[in-house]
């Protein structure tokens, strides 16, 4: 929650500054009539919605191999697979056009992601009869990317419809901080050995655990890139269609899981209420290779504009 309070603080900031932009606009444009005249001839406003198309996905390895008291082997094997799935996004920006030919856009888009986790776990314990197993645990959770973008735009082309309107293609590049989230809820599996003599067993035994395992809500900024290409069709005298295809690049970012504590029971009916203690969590959670995430993505979007 902590992670979504701060992408909305980050959303109304941002809408703060497109207003900032346009009274700023109109503010100039009162000067031109009764003062000086205004740095730039005129100011566009744009509001889009569309689909974002993720590219953040990942895998983390983690194995724990040991030699039970009785002298036998047994390991617990998991291969974290997580992908973001695509999305509707919402975004806007304000490019203002100064006297000089230079045309400068500040904007933002929200892109929030479910991520779908699986996670294939594979036990073998070596007294016979040999016990080997594969299971496949699932999970889910949310990826978020608030990019936040000042760009420098190059008008491509001017060309007219067969109604006489204005076509106007556009290229635009320039820095993207980024505001980013992930949380992600799965499970795992681990390696669970009692030896003989706990509770009057006869015997050493051994089963896998299914054991809850998370990226808390974590939040970074980072500072990236983007680029796109626009297309606008001024339909009426204030007022344009847009579309665009925008590319954001993210830099990566390392995140741990993190294993729970609990009692647990035997995935195989060989152990009951296994305790996994907070030192057996923080072990695995060690052995756990990191996530390396890269939160870019692919943007295409269509909207209109209002032209001051």
């Amino acid at each position: 929650m902590r992670g979504m309070r701060n992408h909305n603080r980050v959303i109304r900031a941002a809408w703060a500054a497109m207003f900032a932009f346009s009274a700023s606009a109109f503010a100039q444009a009162g000067r031109d009539i009764y003062g000086p005249r205004p740095l730039w001839e005129r100011v566009e406003v744009a509001l889009t919605a569309g689909y974002g198309l993720s590219f953040a996905d990942w895998t983390s390895l983690h194995l724990k191999q040991s030699t039970t008291p009785a002298g036998f082997r047994v390991s617990a094997q998991n291969r974290f697979q997580m992908s973001a799935r695509g999305a509707l996004l919402g975004g806007a920006s304000t490019a203002f056009f100064f006297r000089s030919g230079l045309i400068l856009q500040g904007g933002f888009a929200y892109l929030k992601s479910g991520v779908k986790n699986e996670t294939p776990f594979e036990f073998q314990y070596s007294r016979p009869p040999a016990l080997s197993r594969l299971e496949t645990f699932g999970g889910s959770g949310e990826l978020t990317s608030v990019p936040v973008y000042v760009n420098i735009l190059n008008p491509l082309s001017l060309f007219r419809g067969p109604s006489g309107r204005a076509f106007k293609a556009y290229l635009s590049v320039g820095p993207a901080l980024f505001f980013n989230s992930l949380v992600v809820d799965a499970f795992a599996g681990a390696a669970a050995v009692v030896p003989a003599g706990t509770g009057g067993a006869a015997g050493e035994s051994a089963d896998g655990l299914k054991v809850p395992v998370a990226v808390g809500d974590q939040t970074w900024v980072s500072l990236g890139g983007n680029v796109g290409l626009a297309l606008d069709y001024q339909f009426a005298r204030p007022f344009a269609l847009t579309a665009e295809v925008r590319y954001f690049y993210a830099p990566k970012k390392n995140l741990a899981w993190k294993w729970e504590a609990g009692a647990y029971d035997g995935l195989y009916g060989n152990v009951a209420r296994f305790d996994f203690t907070t030192a057996m969590a923080a072990d695995y959670t060690t052995d756990t290779t990191p996530i390396v995430l890269r939160p870019s993505f692919l943007l295409f979007a269509a909207g209109f504009k209002v032209i001051f």
